[in-house]
């Protein structure tokens, strides 16, 4: 987990959440050369670029007056994407320097990301995930206990051999629930018949079929199949989605703030799908309470139709720096205090600490 803090010259400080694993299993990135790259590479360009802009809300009326939406964060999270725009990938490492610049954009304008998104809810719907079950009736236990929860839609692992079986006994057992599968690519083109197999279960969706980069073959699988096809880890930019849509390769989107590059990206995703009458939802990587509370403020606008991947809580046996609020009755709040979300735990974030570096005025190191 990389981490970091941003203190502009008043003061005010920001942090940002890097949600790249340990090992480059999930995607190219891992914590490691997000590190670097944020140390070498997107922190000195900021640094060296000079002025974020002026100052969140001024000129945004008169004291006191409400703040236009999105006013305090969108230009110092279009001034990162500028200097950061050279830099090739590295999406994640990209969304966690957004996100403490914004965050401290925001705690310094004393205004929550959900206000300045225009969202007026006090809550959005989450879903519940499940992984690989060892049997069909503990899968089923388990899913019970999350509809007893609250939860009108359950995610749940696939993987051939492990698809018709469990998804079958739990439509028999919740015959209304909202049940979702995720595949995380593990079919391959020829699988179709298999897939095929599944549109009987009236599944709101099949999440992430084929491998990230089969575009065409999503294309082919959307065609041959009933069950709507979700995209997840293809969606890695704003001209992706525009492959994938042109192409037909989905009818559901999950977008995440982190895979994409940020808060300002997942919006424009957010923004595309509702153009195009596109289903979309909010998912997340393994993020503590300042990720999860951003991507709970962005589940709230209009175009995300379906429950999102918002369920928190502790995560980390070592401790948590911000603690991700857990569904009540199915339902996640929405942050609206200042900044990305709440600040985290000095103490936890010190205790957690293996590496430290400070970069100074002009992007060099201070100390590492």
């Amino acid at each position: 987990m990389v981490w970091l803090r941003v203190v502009m010259d008043d003061g005010i400080e920001g942090f940002g959440e890097c949600a790249a694993l340990a090992e480059p299993t999930y995607s190219e990135e891992y914590a490691a050369s997000s590190w670097l790259v944020l140390q070498q590479h997107l922190v000195p360009r900021l640094l060296q670029s000079g002025d974020l802009g002026e100052p969140p809300g001024a000129g945004d009326g008169p004291a006191g007056a409400p703040w236009q939406a999105g006013a305090p964060w969108q230009a110092p999270a279009a001034h990162v994407a500028k200097v950061s725009a050279e830099v090739r990938g590295h999406n994640m490492a990209k969304a966690a320097l957004e996100m403490a610049v914004v965050d401290a954009a925001l705690r310094r304008a004393g205004r929550s990301l959900a206000d300045c998104l225009g969202i007026a809810v006090s809550r959005v719907e989450a879903g519940a995930v499940v992984g690989i079950g060892d049997t069909v009736e503990a899968l089923v236990d388990e899913v019970a206990e999350l509809v007893v929860r609250g939860f009108r839609r359950v995610k749940v692992k696939i993987r051939p051999g492990w698809d018709l079986a469990p998804l079958g006994a739990l439509r028999r057992s919740f015959p209304g629930l909202l049940l979702q599968a995720d595949a995380n690519g593990a079919y391959r083109p020829d699988d179709v018949e298999v897939l095929r197999r599944l549109d009987d279960l009236r599944l709101t969706c099949i999440e992430q079929p084929l491998p990230p980069d089969d575009l065409v073959g999503h294309a082919q699988v959307a065609g041959a199949i009933v069950t709507p096809v979700c995209l997840d880890e293809s969606i890695t930019s704003l001209g992706r989605l525009d492959e994938a849509l042109a192409l037909g390769a989905c009818q559901v989107v999950c977008v995440k703030p982190a895979c994409v590059g940020g808060i300002a990206a997942a919006q424009q995703v957010h923004e595309r799908c509702r153009q195009a009458g596109v289903d979309l939802w909010c998912g997340g990587m393994l993020e503590t309470g300042l990720a999860r509370s951003a991507n709970t403020a962005l589940a709230g606008l209009p175009g995300f139709t379906l429950p999102g991947d918002l369920d928190g809580g502790p995560r980390f046996e070592e401790g948590e720096p911000v603690v991700a609020p857990q569904a009540i009755g199915g339902w996640v709040p929405v942050h609206r205090g200042p900044g990305v979300g709440p600040p985290p735990d000095h103490a936890v974030l010190g205790r957690l600490s293996r590496r430290v570096a400070w970069l100074g005025a002009g992007g060099l190191p201070e100390k590492t």
